[in-house]
């Protein structure tokens, strides 16, 4: 008589909530961007990833969230956007609109999700005042 083993993988995927902090930025801020991932099939998160689509150019910037712990079956990640690290610079806050977000996760079987949000950049306004004359009283 022959056994046959048949193993069943659940196809439930990770559950991720994003925050983003803060939510709207002037022109030439960061913010910082969390994830909480959840994994629903018991195997471990495998990577966290996340695409930015600036408003204007439609670029998307791409990366590798960063772990931060776990607890049980819930991890936490995060990455500051824009990001400077030495001479690398990752994603820029230069036009003003809304940034798409899209969060991807995996378990450690092959479970994938993605999950959307935004942020806003607003303009930064630079004021200046002067005279058209040097004999003006604001200059006496």
């Amino acid at each position: 008589k022959r056994q046959v083993k048949v193993s069943l993988v659940p196809y439930i995927p990770p559950l991720i909530n994003i925050s983003i902090v803060p939510s709207e930025i002037l022109q030439n801020q960061s913010l910082r961007i969390f994830a909480n991932v959840t994994d629903r099939s018991g195997s471990g998160i495998a990577w966290v990833k996340i695409n930015v689509t600036r408003p204007s150019s439609g670029n998307i910037d791409s990366a590798n969230m960063i772990f931060i712990n776990s607890s049980g079956n819930l991890t936490r990640w995060y990455i500051d956007y824009p990001n400077k690290t030495g001479n690398q610079t990752w994603g820029e806050t230069l036009e003003r609109g809304v940034y798409n977000i899209t969060v991807y996760a995996s378990d450690n079987i092959g479970n994938e999700e993605s999950k959307n949000d935004s942020f806003i950049v607003k303009i930064k306004l630079v004021v200046l005042a002067s005279t058209l004359s040097d004999n003006s009283r604001l200059n006496k």
